[in-house]
């Protein structure tokens, strides 16, 4: 068995990784604050989100809200309206809660302990530990996933990092180098240097200033660092749209619903849908008992169909089809039964899934 490489101490493990991220370092827009609520909002975003797309969101967002009372008091529908097509939409619902928590119970400030900003909507250890060390200078330790690839490298740790007790180790490791004089700076250079030099696909491990304390280079196993449990297949979800329009005069109108069930886009508004185990023709679509409650056996009129789309989630896989479909102006009265009535104009004020926005890109109408 070939002998463990040779640890570093506390002061050498900082020195090399300030080193390091004093040259690297990206000037992020969230980096230029100390602000615990734009840090928030930065770190939610950042979850799930590549920040080269995170950046603009990041931008909107806070220009749209710039602190917790304008959060707090907007819409929901407003709020998700400035998150459309950045996905994981309970985060920005999760947002939202939050701000008016924040309002109801801590005077309008962003808590600055731990405990606290756990008990928030929608914050984790992670993010906890983020914003107390960034903005209010706590001694806590960030372990997002650049940390958490970053730390079971070098570290040499096999086990997967879907269990309680891996993450914990990986914690411990994290704490045990935090720089307690300056923790915002070693949690920022923790997560810069996972997401820039420690990659999870190509690391940078031939000019890495740890390679020579790195048991998983020293061991030739890095590509198999982080393991994790296997995961669940994907579950593969088809979805029938109706696009319909209907002219009143001169103005055009469609029929929209908001998800409000405990299922993906929930708070979203989206077209008539029809769920099946398949996509459907136009054949299948006007006979299907739901197209039949909407809008009676009357002609549909023009019926034309879109080119099929598809959205990857992190657990399911969204096949979508789009039927677009003119209704007679005195047709399908019971219609606003089910759906509300929008003018054509409108539909750029309502926030929608990404897949139906990418079809209202795509077509005329």
């Amino acid at each position: 068995m070939l002998p463990l490489p040779a640890m570093i101490d506390k002061e050498a493990f900082l020195t090399r990784l300030y080193r390091w991220y004093s040259g690297h370092q990206r000037p992020l827009p969230w980096r230029q604050t100390r602000d615990a609520y734009r840090l928030w909002i930065s770190e939610i975003i950042l979850q799930q989100t590549r920040i080269s797309q995170g950046t603009a969101y990041y931008e909107r967002f806070v220009s749209t809200f710039p602190d917790v009372q304008s959060l707090a008091s907007a819409s929901p529908d407003s709020v998700l309206k400035v998150w459309e097509g950045l996905g994981y939409y309970s985060r920005a619902r999760n947002l939202h809660r939050a701000a008016q928590v924040i309002i109801d119970r801590h005077e309008g400030k962003v808590p600055s302990v731990f405990p606290d900003l756990r008990k928030l909507p929608g914050v984790g250890p992670y993010t906890a530990a983020a914003i107390a060390s960034i903005a209010y200078n706590m001694p806590q330790a960030a372990v997002d996933g650049n940390v958490l690839r970053f730390i079971t490298r070098y570290a040499g740790i096999r086990d997967s990092i879907d269990t309680v007790t891996t993450i914990k180790r990986v914690n411990n490791i994290a704490t045990s180098f935090l720089d307690e004089n300056d923790p915002g700076t070693y949690n920022q250079a923790m997560m810069e240097f996972g997401a820039l030099q420690c990659l999870k696909s190509s690391p940078k491990c031939t000019n890495c200033c740890f390679s020579d304390a790195c048991e998983a280079y020293q061991r030739g196993v890095v590509t198999e660092i982080p393991s994790r449990s296997l995961r669940k297949p994907s579950v593969h979800r088809f979805f029938n749209y109706l696009f319909v329009l209907q002219s009143c005069g001169t103005v055009r109108f469609t029929y929209i619903r908001k998800r409000d069930t405990d299922d993906i886009w929930k708070g979203l508004y989206e077209l008539p849908l029809i769920e099946h185990d398949a996509l459907l023709d136009t054949v299948r679509v006007t006979e299907h008992e739901s197209f039949l409650k909407w809008f009676g056996r009357q002609s549909p009129g023009t019926l034309k169909v879109a080119q099929p789309d598809r959205q990857v989630l992190s657990h399911q896989i969204i096949h979508a089809q789009f039927f677009m479909i003119s209704l007679h102006p005195d047709s399908s009265p019971e219609t606003e039964k089910y759906f509300e009535k929008v003018k054509i104009a409108q539909l750029s004020r309502v926030a929608f899934p990404r897949i139906i926005t990418r079809f209202f890109e795509a077509i005329e109408y």
